[in-house]
């Protein structure tokens, strides 16, 4: 929801030709403010399953976490070479940074494409060059292992193993790997595509209205970033619509 969030306030920067330093400073002092509730309360969940998890599995989740942040991370540090990366996504990124906003980039061999992605790439490459935008794929894949590990901790037995199992089935994937070091937008597809299907996984069992937004929310962000995220958007309302929440697990 954080990263869906900046995305649509550097969209709007962007649609308002009002991608320059001082705006996206505020911006980011807004956002920020914002989100102190949240880390509040996302402090406080944090100690509950430090208290309810083993101290031996709570360091060890830690440890193999900051090892994926760094390896990921390094990789990410290499100048951008994906096909791509190269051919579109940056450069559409750099054209909007030029302009100060939207631009319609007919020299690129694709210059029409959902752009969730690229407004949050354009931001980036406006703070710190390509290779900041790349580190943005890190933190959508390390996302999306935590929401493999949330679903599969509360899906499957033994708690936190199967959490840090299925986190470790999709970062061993090799072409995961390599589209973390990469300015693709499929990283992104896949942390708000999963994301939104655990969050309507949530709702089917518990009922909370709110966590149905959430999925309906996540869902579009998917759309937005990619075409193929256009299934989300179509299959979670209609799943939410036809689905009765119900509180025992299916």
């Amino acid at each position: 929801l954080g990263l869906a969030a900046l995305g649509l306030a550097a969209f709007a920067l962007l649609a308002l030709d009002l991608l320059r330093p001082g705006s996206v400073a505020l911006a980011a002092v807004a956002l920020a403010l914002f989100a102190v509730r949240g880390l509040g309360m996302l402090r406080h969940d944090l100690a509950a399953r430090r208290q309810a998890a083993s101290r031996t599995l709570w360091r060890f989740a830690v440890v193999v976490s900051g090892a994926s942040t760094v390896i990921l991370s390094a990789l990410a540090l290499y100048p951008p070479t994906a096909w791509d990366a190269t051919i579109y996504h940056l450069p559409l990124a750099r054209a909007f940074v030029e302009a100060g906003g939207f631009v319609f980039a007919s020299h690129l061999r694709v210059p029409v494409f959902p752009l969730l992605a690229e407004s949050l790439f354009a931001v980036l490459d406006l703070a710190g060059g390509e290779l900041a935008t790349q580190q943005l794929q890190v933190l959508a894949t390390l996302a999306t292992a935590l929401v493999a590990a949330a679903w599969a901790r509360t899906r499957l037995r033994h708690g936190l193993a199967s959490a840090a199992l299925a986190a470790a089935v999709f970062l061993g994937s090799p072409i995961v790997v390599l589209y973390a070091g990469t300015a693709y937008v499929d990283p992104l597809l896949a942390m708000f595509s999963s994301a939104s299907l655990l969050a309507l996984d949530r709702y089917r069992r518990s009922g909370e209205q709110r966590l149905a937004i959430v999925a309906g929310l996540l869902a579009g962000s998917a759309a937005a970033v990619k075409y193929l995220g256009l299934y989300f958007a179509a299959v979670v309302p209609v799943a939410v619509a036809c689905t009765s929440p119900r509180s025992a697990e299916v």
